[in-house]
């Protein structure tokens, strides 16, 4: 989900020359991106017009793809939020009491993922409401990205990701079941993510069947709080426990 979210901000703000990216509102992934390996797929990025609101811009955003037939494929949709950034806010997640998880550990026998995107450095509490942990940061866009759209990130995307992968442990280790993120109610950005680590608080609701809710808190290496996600959406599946134990995502990515 996380490069859902940094092309769609750069829609916005290609789109609006002169203005701040602040956050998203009501972001929802409607159809995973999924490739085959060595498959390609040309994506596009739409953004709407502005609406301003409240001293900020509203901007209706939304990552689609086409198939050969023409059919066009809505992958996201959300509204980018422009304009002068947010007054900083205190964080307001304090550390909980909670059990520590090896990170070799849940690399190895819960998460999929390879070793470039290891974002996660530490999980050190997880309870059943919620988890504190440190990441990484991610390195240059060029070092992913064979053409990267900017010469650094809007958001953060590894540190973002490493926030979804301690999910992903936490619905293991509470439910049973791993999880994928599928919406986010509001994300707020405050300033630019450093080139350090960064903390992850999240508080999680109980979980209602499939979907779990959870808030989240990110904050530099400093103590202050960089960017919150507040109602974000995550689907357990069963089907993702095979997926994940074959070190692959096959029928269900985001």
């Amino acid at each position: 989900m996380v490069f859902h979210l940094e092309w769609l901000a750069h829609a916005a703000l290609h789109s609006n020359p002169g203005l701040n990216f602040a956050g998203f509102d009501d972001v929802r992934v409607l159809n995973g991106i999924k490739l085959a390996p060595a498959e390609a797929m040309m994506l596009r990025a739409f953004s709407g017009k502005p609406q301003k609101r409240d001293g900020q811009y509203r901007v209706a955003v939304e990552l689609q793809s086409e198939l050969p037939g023409g059919r066009v494929i809505s992958h996201s949709r959300g509204v980018c939020i422009l304009g002068a950034k947010a007054q900083i806010e205190e964080p307001k997640f304090p550390v909980e009491p909670g059990r520590a998880i090896t990170v070799e550990d849940v690399y190895e026998s819960i998460l999929f993922h390879g070793e470039a995107l290891h974002g996660l450095e530490e999980i050190g509490s997880l309870s059943a409401n919620s988890f504190e942990a440190t990441a990484k940061p991610s390195p240059p866009p060029h070092d992913w990205l064979r053409q990267p759209l900017r010469p650094h990130w809007i958001l953060e995307p590894l540190v973002l990701d490493a926030a979804f992968q301690a999910m992903v442990v936490w619905g293991v280790e509470n439910t049973g079941l791993p999880n994928l993120p599928c919406a986010i109610s509001r994300y707020r950005q405050f300033e630019r993510y450093s080139t350090g680590t960064h903390r992850v608080a999240a508080r999680v609701s109980q979980p209602t069947d499939l979907l779990i809710r959870s808030d989240f808190e990110i904050l530099d290496e400093s103590g202050q709080l960089v960017a919150k996600i507040e109602g974000a959406e995550f689907v357990s599946d069963a089907n993702l426990v095979q997926a994940f134990r074959r070190k692959r995502l096959a029928a269900v990515t985001t």
